[in-house]
């Protein structure tokens, strides 16, 4: 057996524990089991090594596309079919220059078909990014306020304690019939995780 071949048997996973966890995707018999066992167990080293790599390129995938969407503004270009479509827009990139920004949209409108506006020119094309950028912008500006709020603003000591009480689930609350905890998990929770009191 080699890893690949295990990571077909099931969901492969570290715990908290730093443990091998096998969920397989079928019921296993004995003597699967038992052959898959073996192999943790004389590979165990190699396996957590292997999941922490890909743990550690997954989450350094994750970072490039979040930071590359903090610069990423969508722009509508043009209708199409006089509104019977979707609309023809394109993901702008704002750290690159305008020659980078008008060849993207061109490209964009040149893909799309019927068009209701294909001829447009590049001081057009331009003040429809900068309109759709300065609008991001206040998005970002709010975005970065409501966060500051979530990281400052002082939290009820019961909602912190009916949070660790159900794990930071409400639905757990609700569930065990504590509306109470239900409510503070409901309101606080995204106060908690924002401040590093969660989980």
């Amino acid at each position: 057996m080699t890893y690949q071949e295990l990571k077909k048997v099931g969901d492969l996973s570290l715990t908290e524990e730093g443990k091998i966890a096998l969920r397989p995707y079928t019921k296993l018999t004995k003597k699967q089991q038992e052959n898959i066992s073996n192999f943790i167990t004389k590979n165990r080293q190699d396996i957590i090594q292997q999941l922490t790599n890909e743990a550690n390129e997954r989450e350094a995938l994750r970072q490039a596309e979040e930071e590359t969407a903090k610069h990423t503004v969508s722009v509508h270009l043009s209708s199409r079919g006089m509104g019977d479509y979707q609309p023809v827009c394109v993901d702008i990139d704002v750290r690159k220059s305008e020659s980078e920004w008008l060849e993207s949209a061109r490209n964009a409108l040149d893909k799309a078909h019927d068009v209701d506006s294909p001829n447009q020119t590049d001081e057009e094309l331009l003040e429809k990014i900068n309109t759709a950028i300065a609008n991001d912008a206040e998005k970002a500006a709010r975005r970065i306020e409501y966060h500051k709020t979530l990281k400052e603003t002082e939290i009820p000591g019961e909602a912190i304690e009916a949070y660790h009480r159900y794990k930071g689930s409400s639905e757990k609350a609700w569930e065990a019939g504590d509306d109470a905890a239900y409510a503070l998990i409901d309101i606080w929770d995204k106060y908690i995780e924002a401040q590093g009191r969660g989980m």
